[in-house]
């Protein structure tokens, strides 16, 4: 709206931006399969970011990691990967071993799910 019209008080180039409450996601920016991978990725992500936080902290040794309040928030945040971890590795897998398999894991997740992402946006013409 111009400085003229404002002058003139021209009511018909006046419009009202109005969001209709159930469009709050626009399917045509982003389709739901390829929502649905970036979330999956987000997440791993996450689980990531905390496996790496709880490896930082280990490294540091027992006094930094015991009664710390960070390392307990990271050991609860990754022990649903570790258990899953060690229910799909075979026992001969020393229990030592399972945070850095299932770090492994995520990663090669996260690559997965980039290359997954990747292929949806490149077969249905979007630039992602």
């Amino acid at each position: 709206m111009g400085f003229a019209c404002r002058e003139a008080g021209c009511a018909k180039e006046r419009s009202s931006f109005h969001v209709h409450p159930s469009s709050f996601y626009n399917v045509s920016a982003m389709p739901t399969d390829i929502l649905l991978v970036s979330v999956a990725r987000a997440v791993v992500e996450v689980a990531g970011t905390l496996m790496l936080g709880q490896g930082v902290l280990w490294i540091f040794g027992p006094k930094a990691r015991d009664g710390n309040f960070i390392y307990d928030l990271f050991k609860k945040g990754t022990a649903p990967v570790v258990k899953v971890t060690r229910i799909i590795t075979p026992r001969f897998v020393h229990d030592a071993h399972i945070p850095l398999v299932a770090f492994m894991l995520l990663v090669w997740l996260w690559i997965g799910l980039a290359i997954w992402r990747r292929h949806l946006c490149i077969s249905q013409g979007l630039q992602c």
